[in-house]
């Protein structure tokens, strides 16, 4: 029996005759002007088919003598007469098909939930225009749709191009994990997802390479002198295996003045090796797990890692209007500097160590009771970091689940501060 059908609702049957047609079953056919279909005829008939539809003023795309079809887009008019023709085997609908680019519908990545950062969580995003999150990276594609909602400026650095032009792609995807804005039904959606104050420093060109310390640490002072005297994030999802005495100190010296929080990637190694800058003191140092809270293979493991996040298959923007999923402690960064920038917006009066408290304080114990070389304090948690700061003081007095931070007080979350007591310097 022949047969016409389609599986695309919208394509509403204008023929719709639950009966028979010339031995053809309809169900459903096309009904709007200039619909494309396939239709198979029996074998040695194409000719006369190819007739019929250039004689009803059809535009014939593909033929396919091997099935023995063609595919035409076909006046709606010419669908009964098609129907009735004895060579036909079959008409059915030419469905779309689309690239997997996650431009529809809208998806909230496994990573921005696992923070508690997505819209249900109810961290309120009212002030977070308030805080310059800047991110030194590959740049960033400022067309995207996912990101141009949001407040962009950036600093070119010699000889890698545009602030606002990524040919790489990592710069795009962590701006997305901080900021992708809520498009509604399409794309995805970041940490902040109504719009942030982003500065862009573009440290690597469009083959991705590799930048100076010194190059960091002049972006250092480009990222203060877009905050001016506010309160700044700085997002570094970049590493080296050796450290710089004068890198450091740019970065220690910014952090020392109470208006800044830094966050850098802990490595991607898979061993006990320290990174660069993650592993100064002054840097928030960011371990990889993955969507159920194991820390990733590759993920480094040293008494520096102070947080993680998700770095696991974590989709986020890509250029060109784009989306790709990608691993590694450079995707775990952002989640973190995009929930230091939405608690931070809640809490401006605080100071970048008392945020950095804070956020070791809200985080969800992993393994080991208390802070370990696998994931730090543990799990970025966006929520009970922000409803865990007291207005009075900035202090923590939330419940982190991190146990007793081994042999803390246990006042107000019961774990170590953020620094490592084998350095000189800590308090803890």
């Amino acid at each position: 029996m022949k047969s016409i059908s389609t599986s695309i609702p919208s394509l509403a049957a204008s023929l719709v005759l639950g009966a028979m047609l010339n031995g053809i079953a309809i169900a459903e056919a096309p009904s709007v002007e200039g619909d494309r279909v396939w239709v198979s005829y029996n074998s040695g008939q194409k000719g006369p088919i190819r007739r019929f539809l250039q004689k009803q003023g059809a535009e014939i795309h593909h033929e396919f003598d091997g099935v023995n079809a063609v595919a035409a887009t076909i006046p709606a008019r010419a669908i009964q007469g098609l129907s009735r023709n004895p060579h036909v085997r079959s008409i059915e609908v030419d469905p779309k098909r689309y690239l997997l680019n996650h431009e529809g519908p809208q998806e909230i990545p496994y990573g921005v939930i696992q923070a508690q950062a997505d819209s249900s969580a109810g961290v309120s995003e009212s002030h977070v225009g308030n805080v310059t999150i800047c991110i030194i990276d590959t740049g960033l594609d400022s067309s995207h749709f996912n990101l141009s909602g949001n407040v962009l400026n950036g600093t070119n650095d010699s000889g890698t191009g545009n602030w606002y032009e990524d040919g790489h792609g990592h710069g795009t995807h962590v701006a997305g994990t901080i900021a992708a804005t809520d498009q509604g039904w399409r794309g995805v959606v970041g940490v902040i997802e109504s719009g942030a104050k982003l500065h862009i420093i573009k440290v690597f060109d469009d083959n991705g390479g590799w930048a100076y310390s010194s190059d960091l640490a002049k972006a250092m002072g480009d990222c203060r002198t877009a905050a001016g005297d506010g309160n700044l994030v700085v997002s570094m999802s970049l590493g080296g295996s050796f450290a710089s005495a004068n890198e450091e100190a740019a970065f220690a010296d910014d952090f020392a003045g109470g208006k800044s929080v830094i966050v850098a990637a802990a490595g991607n190694d898979g061993n006990r090796r320290y990174s660069y800058p993650a592993s100064y003191d002054s840097v928030i140092s960011v371990a990889a797990v993955d969507d159920r809270e194991r820390r990733a293979r590759f993920s480094q493991r040293n008494d520096q890692v102070e947080i993680s996040a998700a770095g696991v298959d974590v989709l986020s923007t890509y250029p060109d209007g784009l989306f790709a999923t990608m691993s590694g402690t450079s995707m775990a960064t952002p989640h973190v500097s995009g929930v230091a920038a939405l608690v931070w917006s809640n809490h401006a009066s605080c100071s970048g160590q008392q945020i950095r408290n804070a956020l070791a304080g809200g985080a969800k114990d992993l393994g080991e009771a208390g802070r370990d070389i696998n994931t730090g304090f543990g799990l970025v948690q966006a929520k009970t970091t922000n409803d865990g700061i007291q207005p009075e003081d900035c202090s923590f007095a939330g419940d982190g689940g991190g146990g007793d931070g081994g042999g803390g007080d246990g006042g107000g979350g019961g774990k170590d501060k953020p620094c490592n007591p084998k350095k000189p310097g800590c308090n803890g």
